[in-house]
């Protein structure tokens, strides 16, 4: 019997989803029996899993997945023909397009009918799905109508602005200059972010930069000292911690793990990492 094609993390044309709300849309197929891990981003995704057939294309069982933001790293076991796609929402975006707050899904994955309650006018479309063309297109749809009808606030948009602050600073963040630029009190602000984004300030921080640091490292001739610094880490050891904490790896590993978003600036990193990855440190 031929085998489903292998499709590795893959992310898709976003088809007129506003690239500001919505980071990604994503497949991923696996080839046989294997572990996907899945480091912590902090962002929340609608997924809809599926069995994928021998053609490539027609799909079965579709089922929705809401997966919150997670503060720790992950071995997913995937199956042959398991297949995945997903929309992935921009921090800060996911509660307001879903009508609660992330804070509420962390390091949880609603399924069944508790994911279909958060998109209950889309939920039959998407199950009805019988190919990856129709799928994309009705998840395309889905994110569509989840942004016209996002529902903003000040507190919102306020966590939006502190969290592109973050990723776009060159060096370690600072809190305290960061609250001066928003013109809110550091207590404030950690209300607002752990409420939109559902992650605290500081651990979302700490994401940011390791992420940021996972780019660095695949930099032709990175030297881990050097990248420590750059990323914002008190030295070399710092790194090497969060590595372990966050990705139970070493700074070496990511020059052999695929890393989504390697052709984007440092400043633009805090993609997840969805393909295949040793996992020995």
């Amino acid at each position: 019997m031929p085998q489903p094609p292998l499709i590795p993390y893959t992310e898709l044309p976003l088809d007129g989803l506003d690239a500001g709300r919505v980071e990604a849309l994503w497949m991923f197929v696996a080839s046989g029996p294997d572990l996907q891990r899945v480091l912590p981003d902090g962002r929340t995704d609608i997924v809809i899993r599926f069995r994928l057939e021998d053609d490539g294309e027609t799909l079965s069982r579709p089922r929705i997945v809401i997966a919150g933001p997670t503060l720790h790293v992950r071995d997913v076991p995937a199956q042959a023909r398991t297949g995945l796609m997903g929309l992935r929402f921009t921090l800060g975006w996911a509660g307001a397009c879903l009508g609660v707050s992330p804070k509420l899904l962390r390091d949880r994955e609603l399924l069944h009918e508790d994911a279909e309650a958060l998109i209950s006018a889309h939920a039959e479309r998407l199950k009805r799905c019988r190919s990856l063309t129709e799928l994309k297109r009705q998840l395309v749809s889905t994110g569509q109508e989840l942004l016209l009808a996002a529902r903003t606030t000040p507190g919102q948009l306020l966590a939006v602005e502190a969290v592109r602050l973050l990723r776009s600073a060159p060096e370690r963040p600072d809190l305290k200059l960061l609250c001066r630029q928003l013109g809110v009190s550091e207590r404030a602000l950690r209300r607002e972010v752990i409420e939109a984004v559902g992650v605290p300030l500081r651990s979302l921080a700490s994401i940011v930069r390791f992420h940021r640091a996972m780019m660095l490292m695949r930099e032709p001739g990175a030297r881990p000292s050097v990248v420590a610094a750059e990323a914002g880490y008190s030295d070399q050891a710092h790194m090497n911690r969060e590595f372990q904490r966050y990705g139970r790896f070493t700074p070496a590993v990511p020059m052999q793990v695929p890393l989504i978003g390697r052709g984007a600036p440092p400043s633009g990193a805090g993609r997840n990492v969805q393909d295949r990855c040793d996992s020995r440190p």
